[in-house]
């Protein structure tokens, strides 16, 4: 018995959240959503609501921590050896993380209050791409591979931000290929101190 209401607490704050996602990427406006319009797009009721969540803000901060803790999982995978040996691999992955995550994102990305939540999630990328170097490359200048790391994190993700926003008119594909060939061309060597 435990098993099925665990499962169906977690169905329901899936639904809860899918159905807060559709709404805000056709309003584009938190405020103009409320618990009614969440529960009747999900075709719960509002006490399913509130026993997962106090308000719409705690609604949004827990969509928020799952594409962090999705985020993290993604870039715990990522290894300066094997990116070096094939980006695309990396980049296959994080593109599908924002296409698993689009709405979010999109929403994130076309918001007026969003750059906060951007810059933290670029912080993160950086995070772990700056701490995979240094331990991969311990005998290059850390400042070197900091300013690299913070290259990559921002012109990766800004590129994917501008797909979000339509403001590119480039696939997911063609980010990704565009991005292998960049770091084909520049990664070994100007990081490898050994080549």
């Amino acid at each position: 018995m435990a098993k099925a209401t665990y499962r169906n607490s977690i169905r329901s704050q899936k639904m809860i959240k899918q159905a807060f996602l559709e709404l805000i990427n056709t309003t584009n406006d938190v405020s103009k959503i409320s618990v009614t319009d969440i529960v009747n797009k999900a075709n719960l009721n509002r006490g399913t609501f509130y026993s997962h969540y106090v308000n719409i803000e705690a609604l949004v901060k827990a969509i928020f921590a799952d594409i962090t803790n999705d985020l993290n999982k993604v870039l715990e995978s990522f290894s300066p050896e094997s990116f070096k040996e094939n980006p695309s691999l990396f980049f296959s992955s994080f593109s599908n993380h924002i296409m698993d995550n689009e709405l979010f994102y999109k929403q994130l990305a076309n918001g007026n209050s969003a750059k906060q939540q951007l810059d933290y999630l670029c912080k993160i990328i950086n995070k772990h791409i700056s701490s995979k170097y240094l331990a991969y490359y311990k005998d290059v200048n850390p400042d070197m591979l900091y300013a690299l790391s913070d290259y990559f994190s921002n012109g990766m993700f800004g590129l994917y931000v501008d797909w979000l926003k339509g403001t590119i008119n480039l696939s997911l594909d063609d980010i990704n290929l565009l991005l292998t060939s960049i770091f084909n061309k520049s990664i070994p060597t100007s990081v490898t101190s050994e080549e």
